[in-house]
């Protein structure tokens, strides 16, 4: 190697390596994702306690580093009924990394990941400068693990960059070497070039070690050993030849897997955190020097039960995950249960099941993978791309054909067992469990011609991952995710995973017959509102059950005034509009496209584009759920704003519109026998839907039952009344009972009540029926 290039690597090595000690704590990371609380906690308590029981020290050094916020889906397990806690992840990257903590704390194990990757960067120039010049070698292989998502996982406290190290190690170590006259031969690296060289057993024995290592992390990484033991096989012309190597890298592999399994008995009483414990649970820790409240309560209630053995039901449900999320991302007509024995149960049965294959999802999720918005292998690996190229032009030999067909299985493994996770839950980075793989697309790589093509693989990753690599923990935007790069040009125009659960970023909000999808920062729903931000380009996404979406008619209100455009589908209007106008437009959509849900449920998609050149200030309140820690303060509601360029709503078809369902008898009404000025009273009330069409109970244009009030010269004297909500669709014919909520005038005097339903932004009954108002004579007493 060059002396220039070996000085350059050093100097960006030594530079990433060194780069995360300088990291603020408390501050960056702000706060732990995913699995981020278990895996550090355990480095700690190998590094203070030397075992990796859980207690109340554990959660006091946690809030040393990470007192932003509670921590979350900490994994602990118990084989006693929760008397004792232990951690319930496996243990060797925590147990490799502990130095580093030891020396450096949490800021430890980022820098230790950062030297993972700088050895990835070495290991794959050592292997491209055998075909290819030094200098190019190490330009596409600092591109390929630099310009890429796995540079974010430098900042992971998590396993990711361990696996993905073994594996590309595993490769280096293990497979054979095609050699060539000169770096500049025409013939690099095919099945015809002048020989091909072994690796020794020494090398064989190390590779099977260290792929180990990435298996008992993610055992389905273990086909990645089908080319180094498989080549081999087919290849070799004696048995000795052919069954040295697998010998050699399975005594590697095997006595590594059980030198951790020995560990991991002894520390946490299983050969893995997957199997055998009495209960594994996610649990949150809220403060400092605390257990958390799950696990007290479990341990109460195994004191109350006597055995701890009666008691593991209990604990389990104590603390029990949150709730799974699918349902709500799911029609209300088509909720169903998803695939069984989820990846995050205690057991590896998962893995060997046999698996339930939807091939229209299946077929779905395979584009998603490869350029979805937010797990797509190409974008997010763009030197995956190149190596693939030019595999299929300098570097097809055995090997590097069975390595590839190990990456696919791999891939397969995924989209075929968890169809509905297949790209790494909640807190996902491109795709979270095939990141561990990626190394070995370096491997598929000899020659490197043309040499620009590296720079296309730069000027991609610009492009593509720029503001993600830019900041590792997350932008700084309104409504912040660590997804939010995928809201720039170009990753925005790929396709939103419809089919996956827990991607973060999006509301997605039931409204008549469709749940309507779309960026968090680009709209806000609103009761049956939709406040589409100004000066932008609003997609959202409308989800239907039905194939077919007849024309729309949608109210559009400009609050600042200006050109609006709206595009449903294909079919297109634009409005030039005064401040505070309403319009209404009826849009003809063509043929929605097929979309699958994580329940398997066939969607039809159609796309709302809304482009509004200008917006207003409007006001709005953001609500929080009581938090499960009293320990940090809790604020019910804020006060926001949000820049509104139109506020549309979804009346629906036109023909539906337009039916007569307009006749209402009301056959009972109770009201209180004094009403004060001011006061806010019930009327008990039966009304019957005397139309021939039923009354839509939900949606934007839905039937509501509301109020007006008269003076005595039949005068309206205050703003229309508050809306009373039917609890459901009402068949014509059908009755329903309600209580409806009323205020009285402000005034004392005689008035009369005027009670009528009221189709919202259509029309009100007593346009088309005169009947359908009920008129009661109230007096309104003094305070």
């Amino acid at each position: 190697m060059p002396r220039s290039v070996t000085l350059t690597l050093l100097a960006v090595g030594l530079f990433l390596v060194l780069l995360p000690l300088a990291l603020g704590k408390p501050g960056l990371p702000p706060a732990l994702k995913a699995d981020e609380a278990a895996y550090y906690l355990m480095a700690e308590s190998l590094v203070h306690d030397r075992d990796l029981r859980f207690g109340t020290e554990d959660s006091e050094r946690l809030f040393h580093d990470f007192h932003f916020r509670p921590a979350r889906n900490v994994i602990l397990l118990s084989d006693d009924g929760w008397r004792t806690a232990r951690y319930g992840k496996p243990l060797i990257y925590p147990l490799l990394a502990a130095p580093w903590v030891a020396l450096f704390g949490s800021n430890g194990m980022v820098s230790f990941n950062a030297l993972l990757l700088v050895g990835l960067v070495l290991l794959g120039t050592r292997y491209l400068a055998r075909y290819n010049e030094p200098w190019l070698a190490a330009l596409f292989a600092s591109g390929f693990f630099l310009a890429s998502t796995l540079f974010a996982y430098v900042f992971w406290l998590q396993p990711e960059m361990l696996n993905a190290f073994c594996v590309g190690a595993a490769l280096y170590l293990g497979l054979p070497i095609h050699e060539s006259d000169t770096p500049d031969s025409p013939r690099l690296a095919g099945d015809n070039a002048r020989a091909v060289r072994s690796p020794g057993i020494p090398r064989l024995v190390l590779s099977g070690a260290l792929l180990a290592i990435a298996i008992y992390n993610k055992p389905m990484l273990v086909v990645l050993a089908l080319p180094i033991v498989g080549a081999p096989l087919l290849r070799g012309r004696r048995p000795l030849e052919r069954l040295r190597p697998a010998l050699a890298w399975g005594a590697g592999c095997t006595l590594a897997l059980g030198a951790m399994a020995l560990l991991s008995v002894a520390l946490l009483g299983h050969p893995t955190p997957y199997l055998g414990a009495q209960a594994r649970q996610g649990v949150t820790l809220c403060g400092p020097g605390e257990m958390p409240a799950g696990v007290v309560a479990a341990r109460a209630e195994v004191e109350r039960a006597g055995e701890p053995e009666t008691a593991t039901e209990t604990a389990a449900v104590a603390v029990a995950a949150p709730q799974d999320p699918a349902a709500a991302d799911a029609p209300p007509e088509a909720v169903e249960q998803v695939a069984p024995e989820p990846a995050s149960s205690n057991s590896f049965r998962w893995l060997v099941r046999v698996p339930e294959i939807h091939w229209g999802k299946l077929v779905e999720n395979v584009g998603y993978f490869l350029w979805g918005r937010h797990t797509g292998l190409l974008p997010y690996f763009p030197f995956v791309g190149l190596a693939l190229l030019l595999y299929l032009r300098f570097s097809r030999t055995l090997e590097r054909g069975l390595l590839l067909l190990a990456l696919l299985a791999i891939a397969a493994f995924f989209l075929v067992f968890i169809a509905w996770n297949w790209h790494g839950g909640g807190g996902f980075v491109g795709n979270r469990y095939y990141v561990n793989a990626i190394p070995g697309f370096l491997f598929l790589v000899t020659a490197i011609r043309p040499a620009w093509l590296a720079t296309l693989g730069f000027a991609a990753s610009g492009l593509l991952l720029g503001p993600m690599l830019l900041t590792p923990f997350g932008s700084g935007v309104p409504e912040p995710t660590l997804q939010s790069h995928t809201r720039d040009f170009p990753l925005r125009k790929l396709p939103l995973e419809l089919s996956l659960r827990n991607v973060p970023g999006y509301h997605t909000v039931p409204l008549g017959g469709l749940r309507i999808v779309g960026r968090q920062d680009q709209w806000l729903p609103q009761g049956p509102s939709l406040l589409v931000a100004g000066a932008d380009r609003v997609e959202l996404l409308l989800l239907s059950l039905e194939p077919q979406l007849e024309e729309t008619v949608i109210s559009v209100e400009s609050p600042a005034g200006g050109r609006v455009r709206i595009d449903l589908g294909g079919d297109a209007q634009v409005l030039d509009m005064q401040p505070g106008e309403t319009r209404q437009v009826t849009l003809h959509p063509g043929r929605a496209g097929r979309r699958y849900s994580p329940t398997n449920v066939l969607w039809w998609v159609a796309k709302l584009t809304v482009e509004a050149e200008g917006g207003k200030l409007l006001p709005w309140t953001r609500y929080f759920p009581q938090s499960e820690c009293s320990q940090f303060a809790y604020n019910p509601q804020i006060e926001e704003t949000f820049y509104t360029g139109a506020v549309l709503r979804l009346l629906g078809p036109r023909a539906f519109l337009e039916r007569d369902l307009y006749a209402a008898r009301w056959e009972e009404v109770e009201l209180p026998d004094r009403v004060a000025a001011g006061e806010r009273f019930v009327v008990r009330a039966r009304v019957m839907n005397a139309s021939a069409a039923s009354w839509q109970g939900f949606g934007s244009a839905q039937v509501h039952l509301t109020y007006r009030w008269l003076d005595s010269n039949g005068e309206q004297v205050a703003p229309e009344g508050l809306r009373t909500a039917l609890p459901h669709d009402i068949g014509a014919g059908d009755r329903v009972e309600v209580a409806m909520d009323v205020d009285a005038p402000k005034q004392a005097g005689s008035y009369t009540l005027e009670l009528e339903p009221v189709l919202e932004f259509v029309a009100w009954f007593s346009e088309r029926d005169p009947g359908a108002v009920r008129r009661i004579a109230v007096e309104v007493e003094e305070r």
